[in-house]
Parts: structure tokens; C-alpha cells; sequence
């Protein structure tokens, strides 16, 4: 929201402050849980907030809102936009102000958010407000920010960089566009046929807060055609980046519950630090037992990379451990070494390779015929499964497969054949064991709480890893032999 309010402030768009008070007020009667029309009336009128709750933050955010509009005399500037933000005592209601009204839009339009959130969280509407978007500190999926959206008619871009991905044109960023919806949504505005182009951009970090905003580039360097993204660097760029690498030493084999005040310590013997960063795990977003350290002179990582070379008492110690110390290299020469590395380095303990099996990207060959709301579930899946795989505590499974989307009408046994017939029709000589098969929502409690649930989920396990890997590939948005289910690793 604080990028819609600077945007407001830089561009002072009158017609955006009165579209935005209107939209709020609607999402106002939509909480108190009446409106105009006898529609409205009759889908709004169990939400019911009570009016003191929000009664006060909505008066005082309408009046912030007034105040972005320079020449009155309650005028802010954007300093006093910051800082007013960063106040704990007036940010902390604006943000749960939001969260009811994000909350709001998804009871009222539980019909279209109902399958999303079973695919999602396996739960009623009501209990993934309760639990996933009222709450304070609660991060905020696909889900809530196209309802947020919608509420506010404000179009929205999120760019997901993907960590699994490392070619010679570097890391790839892909976008999600979230435009308010047209139709028979109150509180929404239509639009004509031109493609919207969002004027706010967020940058989805789940280690480092979660969504941070991005601004457009303001310096006038021209693109670099080798590396789509990045920008040509002048003679003087690249003898001040040469310059940095010089003095950038890599340090391995720490001890994870080394402090970081402890290595800055034991190499200011060799040279002043100037910076110091942990490197994370680019899944997890976890220490890996490496940081990345800079000397104020060349001289200086030299030194300790000489002195690093020593063995026993003579080299670097730090809790009984002998630290290796590398120099830092170039991009190119990084992302060679880091390539070399992924090709040898097949099977890791928690199978992180394995993830990418089945994945349909939007816009791909194996994508075309794929219907929105399908892929716009694979891509909540597939979020979902990153954001699992940043714990620790979750691995990629070699013999166990997750399948959506079959007829809820469908029983262990035929779910079994089908997949059993669908490994053997890529070769007959195989002989697939399930060791296991549960369909959710089959237990009576679950039937009675999921009797309008027209699609399933079930896990799979396989003996062997190969019969697996045959199940996904014949299995997997495979319309032509098994309707619209699809499959993923799990």
C-alpha cells in the first residue's frame, strides 16, 4: 500500500485519490456487510465486522490519503510519508485495516476463491481468513493478492527471481501481473483492451521480508545485449568492479553457529574489513558455513589468502575448524564454476533437482492448451513447494508422486490401475509396486466436510524411483489419455 500512496504523492493524480476513496468505502459497507444493491445485500450481509472496528483507521488512512495532494495545509511531504509508515503506532492499524479488507473480498467471493484455497491450504474460506489473512505476520500468497487487488482495483506486478535457474544469461526473474478483475465484482474498475501495465512492483524475497518494493531504473545505462538485464558498464565501472573483486576473499568451512563478529575479529589481524555478508543457501535461505568478506586493499585478501594456504596451528583457525580462503571471481567465471558444479553433483540429500521434474511453465510449449485456472493452480503449487523447501525440514521424496485433479468419484483402486497402466504403457516389461495410495478428503469426517469437492488429491509411493519418474512423465497434463489430472514430485 505504501507504493500505491508514493505513487499518488509523486504523480499527485486526483482522479486516483477519489477512484481509491470510493473503492475503500465500498470495502467498507462490504465489511459492516450491507451495500446498495439487493445483490450485495444478500452476499454481504453475514460478513458483519462490527463498525468500531475499523472505523477510526478508516477515517484516519481517507484523511492520509487527502493529505498526498500538495497546496493544502495539511500537505505532506515524502519524508513525512516514511516516516509516518515506519510509526509502529499508526502502520500496525493501516495494515490490519487491509488485511480485513482483503479478508472481506474473499468471503465475499468465496464461490471463486474456494478451489484455490483447497488446493492451496486443503481448508474452508472461512478458516484461511481466520488463520492466513487477518493475522498480523502472516505472509501473503497468490490468493491474497489477487483479492487485495480486486478490492482496491489497483494492479499489481510481483517478480519471483528463480533460484534453481543459473545460465550463461544469468539468473532468470519471472512476473506475475495480478489485474483487477472486470466483471460483476462492486468494487473493481473495467478496462479497455490494452494490456495494463502495473504501476506497482514487488520483489518476492520470502528470507529478507517477504515482498520488497522495486523502482524503475533511473540511470541512463544502456542494456547489456550479451545479458538481457543487466547494463554495460563504463571503463570506470569496470576497473572500480575489478578493483572490488580484488579485495573480495570467499571464507569456507565456518561453523554454522559461528557469530559473525567472530570472523570480523579474526581477520582484522590481516586487514581492515570494509564489509561482511553471510552467503545463503539459494533454497533454504540458510547459512551455509561461507561468508563473503572485504578488505579495504587488494594486499590485504591476498595476505589472507596466503595465509589461509598453511596447514594446522600456521593456518586460519576459528573453533577448532581450519578455514579455506578463496578470492572472489568475475560473474562469467561464476556462473562456469557453478554449472560445472550442478553437472557433476546429480543427487544431493534432499533431492532438490528432483523439483523441477514436471513443472509446466506459463508460456512454454508444454503449456499451450493448458487452461488459466489450471496453470494458475500449478503455479500456487509450485510456489507452495518453494516455499516448503526453504525449511530444512522438508526434502524432495524420489519414490513419492502428489496427483490432482481427478474425479472425486474415483476409488483407490481404479486411482491405482490408472496410474499402474499409465507406467506400462511406457514399458511393458516393468514391474511398478505402489507400496501406498491415499486419496484425501476419503475419511467420513473429510466427506462431510468437502461434499461440494469435485476434484481430488492423492499421494502415491512407488518402490522404486524409476517407476515414479515413468508415472509423472505419462501421467502429467496428459488430456488426450487422463482427462485434466497432473502430477508433480513430492
Amino acid at each position: 500500500m505504501f507504493s500505491s500512496l508514493e505513487h499518488i504523492l509523486e504523480s499527485q493524480d486526483k482522479a486516483e485519490v477519489h477512484r481509491l476513496t470510493a473503492n475503500i468505502e465500498q470495502c467498507k459497507m462490504t465489511l459492516q456487510g450491507y451495500a446498495n444493491t439487493e445483490l450485495c445485500k444478500k452476499t454481504l450481509q453475514k460478513l458483519g465486522y462490527a463498525d468500531f472496528t475499523f472505523k477510526d483507521i478508516f477515517a484516519l488512512f481517507l484523511e492520509q490519503l487527502q493529505n498526498l495532494l500538495q497546496g493544502n495545509e495539511s500537505s505532506i511531504s515524502h519524508e513525512d510519508l516514511v516516516q509516518r509508515s515506519r510509526d509502529k503506532s499508526v502502520s500496525d492499524y493501516f495494515v490490519m485495516f487491509f488485511r480485513l479488507i482483503t479478508s472481506g473480498e474473499i468471503r465475499s467471493r468465496s464461490q471463486f476463491f474456494k478451489p484455490f484455497i483447497l488446493g492451496l491450504a486443503n481448508t474452508s474460506v472461512d478458516e484461511f481468513c481466520k488463520t492466513s489473512v487477518e493475522p498480523i505476520g502472516e505472509e501473503s500468497d497468490n490468493i491474497q493478492i489477487i483479492a487485495f487487488s480486486d478490492a482496491l482495483a489497483v494492479p499489481i506486478r510481483v517478480m519471483y527471481p528463480d533460484r534453481r535457474s543459473c545460465d550463461a544469461k544469468g539468473v532468470s526473474v519471472n512476473h506475475c501481473d495480478f489485474v483487477p478483475t472486470v466483471g460483476d465484482v462492486p468494487n473493481t474498475s473495467k478496462r479497455d483492451d490494452d494490456t495494463v501495465k502495473p504501476f506497482i512492483t514487488l520483489l518476492y524475497r520470502p528470507f529478507r521480508g517477504h515482498y520488497d518494493i522495486l523502482y524503475p531504473k533511473q540511470s541512463g545505462s544502456s542494456l547489456n545485449p550479451e545479458w538481457p538485464g543487466e547494463t554495460t558498464l563504463t571503463e570506470h565501472e569496470k576497473m572500480e568492479e575489478q578493483n572490488n573483486l580484488q579485495r573480495t576473499v570467499f571464507i569456507e568451512n565456518l561453523s554454522l553457529n559461528t557469530d559473525d563478529k567472530e570472523v570480523r575479529q579474526r581477520f582484522s589481524v590481516l586487514g581492515e574489513v570494509r564489509s561482511f555478508y553471510p552467503v545463503l543457501h539459494e533454497v533454504t535461505w540458510r547459512r551455509t558455513g561461507t561468508v563473503c568478506l572485504k578488505f579495504s586493499t587488494p594486499a590485504e585478501a591476498d595476505a589472507a589468502v596466503a595465509a589461509a594456504q598453511y596447514t594446522g596451528d600456521s593456518g586460519i583457525l576459528l573453533k577448532g575448524r581450519q578455514l579455506t580462503v578463496i578470492k572472489a571471481v568475475d560473474k562469467k567465471a561464476a556462473r562456469d564454476k557453478e554449472l560445472e558444479k550442478e553437472k557433476s553433483d546429480d543427487v544431493s540429500q534432499r533431492n532438490h533437482y528432483l523439483a523441477k521434474e514436471g513443472v509446466i511453465a506459463d508460456g512454454s510449449p508444454d503449456a499451450e492448451g493448458v487452461s488459466p485456472s489450471d496453470m494458475y493452480l500449478r503455479q500456487m503449487l509450485e510456489k507452495r513447494k518453494n516455499d516448503n523447501l526453504q525449511s530444512p525440514d522438508f526434502h524432495v521424496s524420489r519414490t513419492r508422486l502428489a496427483v490432482y485433479n481427478f474425479p472425486m468419484t474415483i476409488s483407490e483402486k481404479q486411482l491405482k490401475n490408472l496410474i499402474l497402466d499409465a507406467v506400462l504403457s511406457a514399458d511393458s516389461k516393468q514391474t511398478p509396486v505402489i507400496q501406498q495410495l491415499e486419496i484425501l478428503g476419503k475419511s467420513k469426517d473429510a466427506k462431510a466436510a468437502n461434499k461440494q469437492l469435485k476434484r481430488g488429491t492423492a499421494f502415491v509411493e512407488f518402490s522404486e524411483h524409476q517407476h515414479a519418474l515413468a508415472a509423472l512423465k505419462a501421467f502429467n497434463n496428459n488430456p488426450s489419455k487422463y482427462s485434466l489430472i497432473n502430477v508433480r514430485i513430492f
